[in-house]
């Protein structure tokens, strides 16, 4: 599977715009996270940093202009969004929070996680796991695979990022 979406935006793939910002943007992280060892992450002789945009940061001040790793609370695109409770401006604003990273993906290229089914993929027309389109595709991975206890899947949907970088990790 082969990314389609570089051809088409007219704006650099994700791994030449990391090289050539050196930054990558955390969107909805907590400051604490695994995240905050990254800055000066050394990898195939280039450094990259990381700009943590956590609950206090709040992503959606985010300007562009860096590739993005985003993570917008799931709580109100899962399967179990029925049962959430929560204010409704606050439920507008979680809302917001997601489709702003899930664009803030595709226009600076990057990685957008939710859990497997969410319906923030149908909103905002990314690809469900295992799928692409001209935005991107998108891998279903166990969660395992990054600590979690539980048997849970979920996706990732990367944009201007070509399968192929990541065939060394799968």
């Amino acid at each position: 599977m082969e990314s389609k979406n570089d051809s088409n935006s007219g704006k650099q793939p994700f791994v030449r715009a990391v090289k050539g910002n050196k930054k990558i943007a955390i969107l909805c992280a907590q400051r604490k996270s695994v995240y905050s060892h990254f800055t000066g992450l050394k990898q195939n002789s280039h450094s990259f940093d990381v700009e943590i945009y956590d609950k206090k940061r709040d992503a959606r001040n985010f300007p562009g202009g860096m590739a993005v790793i985003a993570h917008p609370p799931c709580r109100l695109w899962g399967k179990l969004k029925h049962f959430v409770e929560i204010q409704p401006l606050l439920r507008i604003e979680e809302k917001e929070i997601g489709k702003f990273c899930a664009k803030a993906v595709i226009e600076n290229g990057g990685i957008l996680e939710q859990p497997f089914d969410s319906f923030l993929f149908e909103e905002m027309k990314l690809p469900p796991g295992g799928m692409e389109n001209n935005l991107g595709f998108t891998l279903e991975i166990p969660q395992r695979m990054f600590g979690h206890y539980m048997i849970k899947n979920t996706w990732l949907f990367f944009s201007r990022i070509e399968y192929k970088e990541l065939e060394p990790f799968l």
